[in-house]
């Protein structure tokens, strides 16, 4: 073999490897997308008895609590809520995806117990 087709081997199996690890790489990306928060953990961080009402306004999961201060807003934001906001009783916030079957879970956490609150 001359010293160009070793070259184009070599070549050859580094765009190869390149190409799986990309993939792998994307793979991995789309696992950790796919997964939900711990529904039973986000309300933990408001407290069961604590939470009034849901809504789901304009791709933000909105929660009115009894009492502000009891919710654990470190441990929302580690669970990987994002804009984060406190109106009043109410704290609106949002994950990088899937707000709406997010929103579905609770809803059947908390059942009856809870009102929709627009």
């Amino acid at each position: 073999m001359t010293t160009n087709e070793w070259i184009l081997i070599g070549v050859a199996i580094g765009v190869f490897t390149l190409s799986l690890i990309v993939m792998i790489l994307r793979l991995r990306a789309k696992a950790s997308k796919d997964k939900l928060p711990d529904v039973g953990a986000l309300v933990a961080c408001f407290g069961e008895e604590n939470i009034q009402s849901i809504a789901f306004v304009r791709h933000k999961i909105n929660v009115t609590v009894n009492n502000v201060m009891a919710t654990d807003m470190v441990r929302l934001k580690a669970l990987g809520a994002v804009g984060i906001n406190l109106v009043g009783q109410r704290i609106k916030f949002y994950f990088e995806q899937d707000n709406e079957k997010i929103y579905e879970a609770l809803k059947v956490t908390l059942g009856e117990a809870v009102q929709n609150d627009a």
